[in-house]
């Protein structure tokens, strides 16, 4: 009977979660749907970013310096900004492209932290809470529905550290470098996204050296690298990050 009473209660419990996380998911939709319908700015990082979005769809440059127009830097790395520029370039309006990809990134976050639970608890209902939790997280939420960066690099960090979970926990080999080269996306999205990079590192090195001098060889040599090409002069990559010539204010793209 305390077994039959346990199992209902489990039962219960999981009902609950499933109804509280569709509830929350359709106010997630309605929220985005608004943000969508708008067309007026939600947050003020947004109108830089949709500004610098614009101009890299329209010009084909990204990073200027504070002598030519618009008059402003470009504060993050540029993956992002490549996404908007790629919906912009079929049509999209740019401020709806740069809030479709953070809502998408907000949904991602919520499916690697129910993955993330599960992986580690085994428990159905520990993983159902947590998605919920991410679901309501109104933090997340307001910037899933602005186009700003952090959410892709947020879903990013998170994807890399699944990799490892499932290196750590199932041995997975290829994990491991699926992990290092989101980290790098991460970092190439925003420069600040560190933490879940040297976190899995130490865990490494606590665990298996070797496995974490691979790790670190990936992120830091493959970074490094591609940082180094977009900076270097002349290369392939540079002309999306110098601008030659100068821009004019009667040009405002």
């Amino acid at each position: 009977m305390a077994d039959d009473g346990l199992v209902r209660g489990r039962v219960i419990l999981r009902r609950l979660l499933l109804a509280l996380c569709a509830v929350g998911a359709l106010l997630a939709v309605a929220h985005f749907a608004f943000a969508a319908w708008s067309h007026n700015l939600i947050s003020e990082p947004e109108a830089i970013v949709a500004m610098q979005s614009a101009q890299l769809a329209r010009h084909g440059w990204l990073y200027y310096d504070l002598a030519t127009y618009p008059y402003t830097v470009c504060a993050y790395m540029p993956v992002f900004y490549f996404l908007v520029a790629g919906l912009v370039k079929v049509g999209a309006p740019v401020l709806l492209a740069g809030r479709l990809i953070s809502f998408l990134a907000f949904a991602g976050i919520v499916v690697l932290v129910w993955r993330m639970v599960l992986l580690y608890t085994k428990e159905a209902n520990c993983a159902l809470m947590a998605a919920g939790l991410a679901l309501s997280t109104q933090l997340w939420l307001a910037w899933g529905t602005t186009g700003q960066v952090d959410p892709l690099a947020i879903c990013l960090t998170l994807a890399g550290f699944f990799e490892y979970a499932r290196f750590d926990k199932e041995g997975r080999q290829g994990s491991l470098t699926r992990a290092a080269l989101l980290a790098i996306a991460a970092l190439f999205t925003k420069q600040t996204a560190l933490a879940a990079p040297l976190t899995i590192f130490l865990l490494l090195a606590m665990k298996n050296r070797i496995a974490a001098l691979r790790y670190g060889l990936i992120v830091a040599g493959g970074g490094g690298l591609l940082g180094n090409d977009l900076n270097s002069p002349g290369s392939s990559a540079s002309a999306m990050w110098r601008k030659p010539g100068r821009m004019t204010s009667s040009d405002p793209g």
